[in-house]
């Protein structure tokens, strides 16, 4: 299973072929992280947060 962004194109190109046109399952993703983080990783976090809210459209 890939998202939309992985596949749009291959599927466009003819390389890919959905067996199943029509159905599909969203599935919730989440971003686990301690509690107690460094600052790199406090950066990392708001940095992945970032670019879900702007690969998917919508805020984090």
């Amino acid at each position: 299973m890939l998202p939309q962004q992985q596949y749009k194109d291959m599927i466009n190109a003819g390389e890919l072929v959905d067996l199943a046109p029509g159905k599909y399952k969203d599935v919730d993703l989440y971003w686990h992280s301690w509690r107690v983080q460094s600052p790199k990783l406090e950066k990392l976090s708001a940095q992945v947060l970032a670019a879900a809210a702007r690969a998917l459209g919508a805020e984090c």
